[in-house]
């Protein structure tokens, strides 16, 4: 499985590459779930997936939006075909 997080501040770049893949991508991608993160603090109280500190997160700052948006989608690596989850 190739799985990936993606965060957005934007909502129209995070609705637009959600249904980028829930339409154009739906053969080649198996999951894809999308929600709303609030900034910094709230996350301690937030999703167990999420870590404590977004340091590691260059963009998510002081100054930055109250609210992200969230993209996780998978694809599933089937051994009887071809991969196409390097693409």
């Amino acid at each position: 499985v190739k799985w990936v997080r993606v965060f957005y501040d934007d909502f129209e770049k995070f609705t637009r590459d959600q249904e980028l893949l829930v339409t154009s991508m739906e053969a080649m991608v198996d999951y894809v779930e999308g929600f709303i993160v609030l900034n910094d603090h709230s996350l301690l109280s937030s999703f167990v997936s999420f870590p404590s500190n977004l340091d590691l997160l260059p963009h998510f700052h002081e100054g930055s939006s109250d609210i992200h948006y969230c993209i996780e989608f998978a694809v599933y690596c089937h051994q009887t075909t071809a991969s196409n989850a390097e693409k």
